[in-house]
């Protein structure tokens, strides 16, 4: 059973899935809202993640840096909001799939998921060109992650761009096939 200022909060953050978050945002935004205190949405917040509502996604090597927020249930924010963002829900899907194998999930710029146990990093583009792909692998390319990098996973709905003769690195696959392992 949630307040009414923690239903306030939490579609707030379910309108910030994906997103970088910091708590301190959240109070900016909503103080013109809701009449709260800061230490009280600090403490509200907490709550909510400790009740493990949403996950909060830290970058990687630099932990005071703001969080990504993805909701526990994906589907959550086409309900609390009406902000339909299929990337999004893509996204925070690939996200809880990842929960299940991963204990450390990380984000980097430009990159979705980095898990430096597996030396994989995992790029949700739903719906991709081959052109679009290039020019993610270009920006791994340019961070100088490629080097040391086990694998490179896009995960699509549509599948198969396949670039491996110029990154050896890389594969794409549908998110149906990544999940079931049939790789």
């Amino acid at each position: 059973h949630l307040s009414e200022k923690e239903l306030i909060l939490f579609k707030t953050l379910a309108s910030m899935n994906g997103q970088k978050v910091s708590v301190y945002q959240l109070y900016i935004k909503l103080k013109t809202t809701i009449k709260i205190s800061k230490d009280k949405l600090y403490e509200m917040f907490y709550q909510l993640h400790q009740k493990h509502f949403f996950y909060l996604i830290q970058k990687y090597n630099q932990p005071k840096s703001a969080k990504k927020i993805y909701m526990f249930d994906f589907t959550l924010k086409n309900v609390l909001t009406y902000n339909k963002d299929f990337n999004t829900l893509f996204a925070n899907l690939v996200l809880l799939e990842l929960k299940r194998n991963y204990q450390k999930i990380y984000y980097l710029d430009n990159l979705d998921f980095y898990m430096p146990e597996a030396n994989i990093i995992i790029i949700a583009q739903p719906f991709s060109s081959p052109q679009q792909i290039e020019k993610k692998l270009q920006k791994i390319i340019q961070f100088g992650t490629e080097n040391y990098l086990k694998e490179i996973i896009i995960l699509t709905m549509n599948q198969n761009n396949n670039l491996g003769h110029i990154y050896p690195n890389y594969k794409t696959l549908s998110f149906t096939q990544w999940v079931l392992g049939e790789e």
